[in-house]
């Protein structure tokens, strides 16, 4: 489109044994992932723009049988609003990778989906039914008062383990509505039926 530049980066070689791309002989395919940026921008109507910057890193781990959830915690300076979208892998511009199947399509099973919140960027597989390493990739748009002001694609892994370990589960708690610049306090609380101890950690 107009006014909109893009940025690519391309390496040879992905990991083998990506089993959701070319049948799992995926050491031959290259990782492609590209942005587009808004250039110049139109300051007197649109403003400056700076990208998304991804806070949780692309690689992720899963247990066969539990539900798995990953969030690219995408936080955007400028306030403009997000959109997520699935997408095929790219291995060039355009062009999506060999063979490419997403997570619940290897194991065809009503107990086996994958849903994406387009609102939140939250990615849920309930659940995971062999392990493995498998592969997803998410567009992200950002726009400001209905205008696109550029895109980016989080390619990513999830590392799926078989082990008789149940992970904790942490207590839901409300959403809650926080005006910027005030101070919020709040209680988190899991349990684990392992009878482990835990550590809680949080990024956002």
């Amino acid at each position: 489109p107009n006014n909109f530049y893009l940025i690519t980066c391309a390496d040879s070689l992905r990991n083998n044994n990506i089993l959701n791309i070319n049948g799992g002989s995926s050491d031959g395919v290259i990782f492609f992932v590209e942005d587009t940026i808004k250039f110049p921008n139109d300051i007197s109507n649109i403003g400056f723009n700076s990208s998304p910057i991804l806070l949780n890193p692309p690689i992720d781990f899963a247990n066969v049988g539990d539900t798995f959830y990953h969030n690219p915690l995408a936080y955007d300076i400028d306030g403009d609003s997000l959109i997520y979208e699935l997408i095929d892998p790219l291995q060039q511009s355009g062009v999506p990778v060999p063979g490419y199947k997403y997570p619940n399509q290897l194991y065809i099973s009503a107990n086996n989906k994958v849903s994406l919140n387009r609102f939140t960027g939250e990615f849920i597989w309930a659940v995971p039914q062999a392990s493995g390493i498998y592969n997803i990739a998410i567009l992200i748009r950002e726009y400001r008062r209905g205008v696109v002001m550029g895109t980016m694609i989080r390619d990513m892994q999830i590392i799926v383990s078989n082990c008789s370990n149940i992970p904790p589960q942490i207590v839901v708690m409300q959403d809650t509505c926080v005006v910027a610049g005030t101070l919020i306090t709040k209680t988190f609380k899991a349990t684990d039926s392992n009878i482990q101890q835990i550590t809680l950690t949080a990024t956002g």
